[in-house]
């Protein structure tokens, strides 16, 4: 009895051991990776008052880390699946602004507060990780992650941007729709403070005289005119 016990034992585990892996699927390369928009030449928007920016302008991409999944698989273990990790620049708006109070990605917000620029951290399905928010300050440096990963980069200076440092997007290669709530009142081109302040909000928007007065004269998106043309 015990030698059959023992024989069927050594065969079973000889069954294991002979038994064909299964095949561990490859992992996904940066010509699979799926993210926003990245057009040359594209407009670049303007905030007024408080709004959610959509489709931002997808600068770069790249920094793809693929981390496998492991299950156990007889007596070893196999690999099942991956994480995927990838870093990108993202930019919204003309900046500078007053604010970014939140961001999602689809239809779950992954941070939600209230930042004047600088690093934050998202949590959420499809994204988690550290952002860099950057206002685009006439001061503002190079980002660093970026320099590292790309070597000499502009400041990117007069526009809102993020720079997303290689993230967790999940088990899919693919940057999901981001949405980030920002408010622009209180300062205009360049940083400068807003013209006559103390009317400029009403509620969370911009007082539309405000408006008006930054497309007739803003040096930049606007039409240029003199400040001192406006009566």
């Amino acid at each position: 009895m015990w030698n059959f016990v023992i024989q069927w034992v050594a065969t079973l585990a000889l069954s294991y051991l002979t038994a064909p892996k299964p095949k561990a699927p490859a992992a996904a390369g940066i010509g699979d990776v799926q993210a926003p928009t990245a057009e040359v030449g594209r407009e670049i928007p303007v905030l007024f008052g408080t709004r959610d920016l959509t489709g931002p302008n997808c600068c770069w991409y790249g920094d793809l880390r693929a981390a496998a999944i492991k299950k156990r698989s007889g007596f070893s273990k196999v690999t099942v699946g991956y994480n995927y990790y990838l870093g990108a620049h993202l930019v919204l708006a003309h900046g500078p602004i007053d604010a970014v109070t939140r961001i999602r990605i689809g239809d779950k917000t992954a941070w939600e507060g209230s930042t004047a620029g600088g690093q934050i951290s998202a949590a959420a399905d499809g994204l988690t990780g550290a952002i860099d928010v950057e206002f685009g300050a006439t001061t503002q440096a190079a980002n660093g992650y970026l320099q590292a990963r790309l070597g000499a980069v502009p400041a990117f200076r007069g526009v809102l941007g993020l720079v997303l440092r290689q993230v967790h997007l999940g088990q899919a290669p693919t940057l999901q729709a981001i949405s980030v709530r920002a408010r622009r009142i209180l300062v205009r081109q360049y940083g400068l403070a807003q013209w006559y302040p103390a009317k400029a909000e009403i509620g969370a928007d911009m007082n539309p005289a405000h408006i008006l007065r930054e497309c007739l004269t803003d040096p930049v998106w606007g039409m240029g005119y003199p400040e001192a043309d406006i009566d």
